[in-house]
């Protein structure tokens, strides 16, 4: 059996979360609106993905980013090993 006011608890707990992190919004209301309307469109993206790149120390295509992410989060991931931490296992594979 369900306990009603753990089960009320438990939607308001994931409906907070959701609204915080903009999974789920509130049709006119104004501290928690269509997170939709923030977004870029494609065209601006791409005019700020030099400048933002540069910043941001990656480069601009897609495929040699994900390269080189993937390296510096695989130095990292040697980094923690290297301090000696022996439970920790961590990989990086495509899906």
């Amino acid at each position: 059996m369900i306990e009603r006011r753990s089960l009320e608890v438990c939607v308001l707990i994931h409906l907070a979360d959701e609204l915080e992190c903009a999974n789920l919004y509130i049709e006119g209301a104004e501290n928690y609106g269509n997170p939709h309307a923030q977004f870029l469109y494609l065209e601006e993206c791409n005019e700020r993905l030099p400048e933002y790149s540069q910043k941001m120390g990656i480069p601009a295509t897609g495929k040699v980013a994900v390269n080189v992410l993937k390296t510096r989060l695989s130095q990292a991931i040697e980094a923690v090993y290297m301090t000696g931490v022996q439970k920790v296992r961590i990989s990086i594979a495509e899906h």
